[in-house]
């Protein structure tokens, strides 16, 4: 799953949710796969200048959520 496809799912989510159902969301399953696979290149250190790009977007994401 690509940053903008995660980013739209959340905007359709946080569209469609009042804000008592808002604290409940989680990731979906695809984008909690995917971090945990670029994590754990990270810390096997075989992460590419991609991937590291792709994981600090995943991290700038959570905190417009945050």
């Amino acid at each position: 799953m690509r940053v903008a496809e995660a980013f739209e799912d959340v905007a359709s989510s946080l569209a469609q949710l009042v804000p008592d159902k808002i604290i409940t969301l989680k990731a979906p399953q695809a984008m909690s796969a995917r971090v945990e696979q670029l994590i754990s290149r990270k810390k096997n250190e075989l992460i590419t200048p991609e991937e590291i790009t792709e994981l600090e977007q995943f991290w700038r994401s959570t905190y417009l959520l945050a």
